[in-house]
């Protein structure tokens, strides 16, 4: 007899159809709280979602095969107008609209008010509207390296449907060391990327083959919609 020909107390019976409609029941209630409490979801901390395995047996086979602009950005700031002494605050918010968990690299320490088209993790694309291209130099925070292998606690698993926020504070001394001076505006686009799988550790003598090949990390180059700020004299 068939799954659907069962009786519901046959199913439940027995333990591995009873863990299939359990996942099913969580899976349709997560869909439905985001779909009716969209705030609620937007309000998660990026640094508190939970932290993968990466054995190279715990990944999800279907993220492997989503294509990465299932990531969205979305960048929102508060308030637009500055003065020179204010600190410029912005919430970022990335958004899974797959139906799979994305691995992301993800290192709030690393989050650089600048683009150069080769750090990796959250970062912000600056431009003056008379077309200066502002943003902090090197001397001041030095380049992040793209990781070839990650470190646990640098990523982050967003899962199905899921979006969370970061939240980055530029201060004003930081704002003057990136060229965003008085008396102009500028055009902010937050850039999401990741170039690296990350590598799996060389397997022990006599343990089984890894399912996957890598880490499964999120791999791509995302932009936000663009804000305009004013900083005034």
């Amino acid at each position: 007899m068939g799954f659907f020909g069962q009786s519901l107390r046959e199913r439940w019976d027995n333990p591995t159809q009873r863990f299939i409609i359990v996942a099913g029941l969580v899976f349709v209630g997560i869909l439905l709280f985001t779909r009716f409490f969209p705030t609620v979801e937007s309000g998660l901390d990026c640094n508190g979602l939970s932290r993968p395995i990466i054995t190279g047996n715990n990944q999800s086979i279907l993220a492997t095969r989503v294509d990465p602009s299932v990531l969205g950005v979305e960048l929102i700031i508060p308030k637009t107008t500055l003065a020179t002494n204010e600190p410029l605050i912005m919430e970022v918010r990335l958004v899974n609209t797959s139906l799979a968990p994305l691995t992301l690299f993800y290192d709030e320490p690393s989050i650089r008010f600048r683009y150069t088209g080769q750090e990796p993790g959250l970062v912000f694309a600056i431009q003056a509207l008379n077309g200066r291209v502002a943003g902090e130099p090197f001397t001041v925070r030095p380049q992040v390296p793209q990781p070839q292998a990650f470190d646990r606690n640098l990523l982050r698993v967003l899962p199905p449907r899921g979006r969370c926020t970061v939240r980055v504070e530029i201060d004003p001394a930081r704002l003057a060391a990136s060229g965003v001076t008085g008396g102009e505006q500028y055009r902010i686009i937050a850039v999401y990327r990741n170039t690296a799988r990350g590598q799996l550790p060389t397997s022990a003598p006599l343990t089984p083959t890894p399912i996957f090949r890598d880490q499964g990390v999120w791999i791509g180059e995302v932009r936000s919609n663009d804000v305009v700020i004013t900083v005034n004299r």
